[in-house]
């Protein structure tokens, strides 16, 4: 177990980044999300979670999949340097995890895990969750992965080291701590419980929705995506993927041009239960890690927690 004074957290970073490209919580223009850090941005360490997921370092809203020319000749991707995300919380760290599952999978995909490899996580324990985080009753409160792990206490934070590469962080700048302190937490202010199926009200709260998938872009966990070839006039082609909603009416839009989804309150369902039971039923854990960000960014003020109770 090690230490280190918040006031040298700066000079970590700034350390880190000569070997790393380092991502961190920033908080510019109102809005707090991750990004690549210079030597002039201020570094967010809020209570609470960020309003965007570092999901997107990993699957980009928007990637180049491959292009080549006229002559056949492919384009290689870009490397992914060797990076530090810093400040990530245990329930974001989780929907990595869970992510993991679906793009790590035989047979795996080389984009996502390319990044994901060349990653390292400190994470940072939530002292005092969101109004809106529910982390408790998804069981993503305490943190499972981690190279470091930093939690909060006075004007330090104490660190735990989990892997050889996160060891390789420590610096002078850290100095043994000769206890563990009692770490204080805050209990989450929300809850879910699930009720059975036919008893949440879909068609109450369905009805509501503007359809804008906001809540799937925010999520940690959301991984649907459209592929689409792009030519040019010089003959070159590539291949592009973009995020997807499953709230949009062309997400379920098949041959002949039916939707098998129309009714707003079916694609409530079909986001609620695959974050909550179909992705369980097929790998074990919930898709959704309690991180309450599809609450606080719906327009209609659709709230999980309400829904799958029945409220």
């Amino acid at each position: 177990m090690f230490r280190i004074s918040k006031k040298k957290i700066p000079e970590f970073l700034k350390a880190a980044r000569v070997k790393f490209e380092v991502i961190a919580p920033v908080r510019e223009n109102g809005a707090s999300f991750f990004k690549i850090i210079s030597e002039t941005d201020k570094v967010y360490l809020g209570p609470g979670n960020t309003d965007y997921s570092p999901k997107r370092f990993f699957f980009p809203e928007t990637e180049q999949m491959f292009a080549y020319g006229m002559e056949g000749k492919v384009t290689p991707r870009e490397t992914v340097r060797k990076r530090l995300l810093f400040g990530i919380r245990p329930c974001d760290a989780a929907g990595l995890k869970t992510i993991d599952k679906l793009f790590e999978s035989e047979p795996a995909d080389p984009y996502y895990s390319e990044k994901r490899k060349n990653t390292l996580l400190a994470v940072l324990d939530c002292a005092k969750p969101g109004k809106n985080c529910f982390c408790d009753s998804m069981e993503t409160r305490d943190a499972k992965e981690y190279d470091l792990l930093f939690r909060e206490h006075g004007d330090y934070y104490y660190v735990d080291v989990k892997t050889e590469e996160g060891k390789a962080l420590i610096t002078p700048l850290f100095e043994n701590a000769d206890s563990e302190p009692e770490f204080k937490r805050e209990k989450c202010k929300k809850k879910l419980q699930l009720v059975a199926e036919s008893k949440m009200t879909f068609k109450k709260w369905g009805e509501r929705c503007f359809s804008c998938g906001s809540c799937t872009s925010v999520c940690p966990t959301c991984t649907c995506f459209d592929a689409e070839d792009l030519v040019d006039f010089a003959g070159g082609v590539s291949r592009k993927r973009r995020w997807a909603s499953c709230f949009t009416r062309s997400y379920s839009k098949v041959s002949g041009g039916h939707v098998f989804r129309e009714p707003v309150p079916d694609r409530l369902k079909q986001f609620m239960l695959h974050k909550l039971k179909y992705h369980k039923d097929k790998y074990g854990p919930q898709m959704c890690v309690g991180c309450g960000r599809c609450i606080s960014v719906c327009l209609a003020g659709i709230d999980i927690t309400k829904v799958s109770s029945g409220k």
